[in-house]
């Protein structure tokens, strides 16, 4: 229990080194704000907190497919996790931190932003070492 974190917050987070921050995901790519991810772990999961403010993650599954979008504000602190391509619930978010169970419908905002990130998967995912 708490194995991810559940007993931080924020600043303790951010004291911690790079390599303890970064130890259960790969950075694939980075293009501007929006930094594509690997899990380590087997179970798809989205860092708690991010170094770069109002940065957006994308997380990939174990075969290299788009499971998670998740932007995060200038506190460091997630806000909005996406997940588009979910086949029990269908495409959906949720809002803060953790999952509450609450599903809410994607945004058009943020179906936008879902798109453009489809196209820089479509565009660079040859490229990367996944």
């Amino acid at each position: 229990m708490g194995g991810r974190g559940t007993n931080l917050d924020v600043h303790t987070y951010l004291r911690r080194s790079e390599a303890e921050q970064t130890s259960e995901f790969k950075g694939i790519a980075l293009y501007g704000n929006i930094k594509f991810l690997k899990s380590k772990e087997k179970a798809v999961n989205s860092p708690i907190f991010s170094h770069t403010p109002n940065r957006v993650y994308v997380t990939l599954d174990n075969r290299g497919k788009i499971k998670l979008i998740d932007i995060y504000d200038n506190n460091h602190i997630k806000k909005y996790s996406i997940e588009p391509y979910d086949t029990i619930r269908g495409p959906h978010e949720h809002k803060g931190m953790k999952h509450n169970g609450e599903h809410h419908e994607i945004s058009k905002s943020h179906m936008n932003l879902i798109k453009h990130v489809e196209k820089l998967y479509e565009k660079h995912r040859k490229e990367w070492d996944i």
